[in-house]
């Protein structure tokens, strides 16, 4: 109540997000992510700002995780497109390796994993449209063979199978 800004700032996420959620939009998941993401950064520096006197390594961690913040918008804004890792890397500011190394430390996986997550839930939302052949959908989402997209799918039911099996053996 006492900072409105921040209060219609959110809000407006709030209402944004909302028609994203119920939206039918293609790609409404990762504009729907990306805004929770904003969200949440918003909190965090609203929280940040109240927190007593902040020193140099808490000021860099914050820059990383502001570049990181923009980086994951970036990639699932772009995730359709052949991403590399040294682009990446150069968008966010980073070489190579320090990037790889960060990007697994702040968001708990590789950073090809998260492009290949972010494919994937692409691919969804065109598979829920029957008329695409699935070459078209793993094209537009980013694979760059039926094969590649096979595998991927193959190894991902593989995986929830082999969970499912070893939970109902206990």
């Amino acid at each position: 109540q006492d900072q409105p800004q921040l209060n219609d700032q959110l809000l407006a996420l709030m209402t944004q997000m909302a028609k994203e959620y119920f939206g039918t939009a293609v790609r409404r998941d990762c504009e729907l992510s990306s805004l929770m993401l904003h969200f949440f950064a918003i909190i965090g520096r609203k929280l940040h700002q109240n927190a007593p006197h902040e020193n140099i390594s808490s000021l860099r961690q914050k820059e990383q995780q502001e570049r990181f913040s923009m980086l994951c918008n970036y990639i699932n804004a772009h995730c359709t497109e052949d991403l590399s890792l040294d682009e990446l890397a150069n968008e966010a500011g980073f070489s190579k390796y320090h990037f790889a190394r960060l990007f697994k430390e702040i968001t708990g996986t590789t950073c090809h994993n998260y492009l290949l997550g972010r494919r994937l839930l692409f691919a969804k939302t065109l598979l829920a449209d029957f008329s695409l052949p699935i070459t078209e959908v793993a094209m537009r989402s980013g694979f760059n063979s039926l094969a590649t997209f096979n595998r991927i799918i193959i190894a991902i039911f593989n995986n929830t199978a082999e969970s499912t099996l070893t939970f109902e053996k206990k």
